[in-house]
């Protein structure tokens, strides 16, 4: 019998991470085909057509939203689940059905973005509900998953190369609404965790953000969140501006496979993280990233160019999982969900302005906008190495004064 429920967990869990792949293709789903959005609106001029901060925006708007209302204690975390990939599969198809205008196509990834908010941390609930003992290892994968389902509309914008764009958009609404059925049939977990909200204390709460390594960790995920979605967002673009001297390259492909290169790097550096520890694989994506942000307007070959974007990949994300957990550490015991939710929140607004900068300035710059995120995995890096022993110093000496007075 005990053989049988370990059998039933893993199936379970594998079943919830299909289902997070499948929910969050949702989330490129428009950028994927942006350029035809973009012609189909009649917009001229050269300026990328930005259908991605409308989503991060949506997001947070989507977790504060859950947070606030208690919705994830309320209801089972599977309906939530569900409810919501069905909703963001309606709002994202719509896209396809709407006449083409610019403010309710920005509305529909809005509302994408709000039912988001209830399939990416509400499926790491999910997960972790059918073994709590393997939360690292499986949240591991569901960022992998993020990664994956982050590329998924670009192979499915190659494989309708030629076709109607908006084959791509009902794709990816597809794939939601499979995963709202996986959610249903699969169910919560007997280690969910369910019961009275808790009440949150304002001030302790943000007052414990002055913890040395709380405050480090904080920072390097921020820097680290103002460099990812944009990058996410310019594959497309630095792809193009690679291959431009080489007519018929497959751009979206080649896109596809930078951005899902991440997904490996999540689980490798999940698999490095237990031997070397968190901070050192968030030490090596930041200096990656960092690195290839300082190289990358630079380079014009290209054949080491689409090498140095697969690399920029395949470390843009490992150091995200290992940043929370490093903040989780740090944290107090009982306000690790609002530390998490904060920090969520901070970063994707970052996010949102990372995107829009950078694809206001591609078109006068090129390439050379990915100097604009170089900031963000820098200050990561120096929070990491310096600001901890900073601030530790800084209150061993405000002690050692207030002990002399």
């Amino acid at each position: 019998m005990k053989n049988s429920a370990v059998v039933r967990s893993q199936v379970c869990q594998a079943a919830i991470v299909v289902a997070e792949f499948f929910g969050t293709s949702l989330w490129f789903s428009a950028t994927a085909v942006s350029a035809e959005i973009s012609e189909a609106l009649g917009r001229h001029g050269g300026e990328p057509l930005d259908l991605s901060s409308a989503v991060q925006i949506g997001f947070v708007s989507g977790t504060l939203l859950i947070g606030l209302t208690g919705l994830a204690d309320r209801f089972r975390a599977s309906s939530i689940f569900a409810a919501s990939a069905v909703f963001g599969a309606a709002a994202n198809a719509l896209i396809a059905a709407l006449p083409m205008t610019l403010a309710p196509i920005l509305i529909c990834r809005f509302a994408t973005g709000v039912a988001l908010a209830g399939v990416y941390p509400i499926g790491m609930k999910l997960a972790v509900s059918w073994n709590r003992n393997s939360a690292g290892r499986v949240l591991g994968w569901l960022v992998a998953m993020l990664t994956l389902g982050t590329a998924a509309p670009y192979l499915m914008h190659y494989l309708n190369t030629g076709q109607d764009w908006r084959l791509t958009i009902l794709g990816a609404s597809v794939l939601a609404c499979a995963a709202a059925l996986i959610a249903l049939i699969t169910r919560d977990g007997p280690d969910i965790q369910s019961g009275r909200r808790a009440r949150i204390e304002f001030a302790a709460l943000l007052g414990q953000f002055k913890l040395p390594k709380l405050a480090a960790a904080s920072l390097g995920y921020l820097g680290h969140m103002w460099e990812l979605y944009a990058f996410w967002c310019l594959v497309p673009f630095l792809v193009a501006s690679a291959t431009r001297h080489e007519p018929g390259w497959p751009v979206s492909l080649l896109a596809f496979l930078v951005i899902s290169a991440g997904a490996l790097g999540s689980v490798i550096g999940g698999i490095v993280s237990r031997a070397a520890g968190s901070r050192a694989v968030a030490l090596i994506g930041l200096s990656g990233s960092a690195a290839a942000c300082a190289i990358v307007p630079v380079l014009d070959a290209p054949w080491l160019l689409l090498t140095v974007l697969f690399i920029w990949g395949f470390l843009v994300i490992p150091d995200s999982p290992q940043l929370s957990s490093l903040a989780v550490e740090a944290c107090n015991s009982d306000q690790v969900a609002s530390t998490l939710a904060i920090l969520n929140g901070t970063g994707f607004l970052l996010t949102a302005v990372s995107i829009k900068l950078t694809l206001a300035f591609w078109p006068s710059i090129g390439p050379a906008v990915a100097w604009l995120l170089l900031p963000g995995p820098l200050a990561g890096l120096l929070a990491l190495v310096f600001l901890e022993d900073i601030l530790t110093k800084s209150s061993q000496a405000r002690q050692a004064s207030q002990r002399h007075q």
